[in-house]
């Protein structure tokens, strides 16, 4: 019983860094993140664990939308916002059940993914099939809360499922070659795959950063020319005044 609780605990501290990591990259108007390891956590947990850790991954993900919704003003969040957060939590859990549930039946159940028909399997409904469900209740949500304008919809939602489908694609595979079983089969992959995904995880970032970097750069810019030009206008009318 203790393991059990140590198990889900774990579990939610896992999903909850997961999702802090994928909070660093959202992007407005939806605050959606083109990266979500926290996805890709939640599949490899089910997949390895079973229900025995639903708990633990309804705990870290509702922790997690509380974190990215509010950061610390958890007060607040609970006092005006509890039941947008149970759905948004209850479309993240939603989504990693229904692509486990969807692995189990058409690739099979605990499956050491050696066939290429089977792997693309893996990832066609683990990943580009399961992961509508939450970005298609959430921003529904979103939309019918007037929190998005319409003409926002469709690249919030395009942005939060190739978020949640990279979190998959990348993250599970490296949990898997960890923590999977028998490890005869997984260990030689912690090379040949986990090892390459992390490098590619690792590229994304990079590249998203200098990105955002740039972006902001060009933002403090416009704001230094807006600021100079405040300026002159000022002296112009104190020099005015003075005349």
């Amino acid at each position: 019983m203790i393991k059990v609780i140590l198990l889900n605990l774990l579990i939610a501290i896992a999903y909850f860094s997961g999702g802090v990591i994928g909070d660093l990259l959202a992007i407005e108007p939806s605050n959606s993140s083109p990266v979500w390891p926290s996805s890709g956590i939640a599949l490899a947990a089910l997949l390895i664990y079973g229900w025995r850790i639903l708990p633990g991954l309804v705990v870290g993900i509702f922790c997690t939308q509380i974190y990215v919704s509010f950061g610390g003003e958890i007060s607040t969040a609970i006092e005006t916002a509890l039941g947008f957060l149970a759905i948004k939590a209850f479309a993240s859990s939603a989504q990693a059940i229904l692509a486990m549930l969807l692995i189990q039946h058409f690739v099979g159940r605990h499956d050491k993914l050696l066939d290429l028909s089977k792997i693309l399997f893996f990832f066609f409904y683990g990943a580009l099939v399961s992961c509508v469900v939450a970005p298609t209740i959430c921003i529904g949500v979103f939309y019918l809360q007037g929190i998005l304008a319409a003409d926002d919809c469709l690249f919030a939602w395009l942005t939060w499922w190739v978020g949640d489908v990279i979190g998959i694609l990348i993250f599970t595979p490296i949990i898997l070659a960890f923590l999977a079983k028998p490890k005869l089969i997984w260990y030689p992959r912690r090379a040949s795959v986990a090892a390459p995904l992390g490098l590619l995880l690792l590229l994304l970032l990079t590249m998203f950063f200098i990105a955002n970097n740039k972006k902001l750069s060009v933002f403090i810019h416009c704001l230094s020319i807006e600021s100079n030009e405040y300026r002159i206008c000022l002296k112009l009318r104190f020099m005015r005044i003075r005349i």
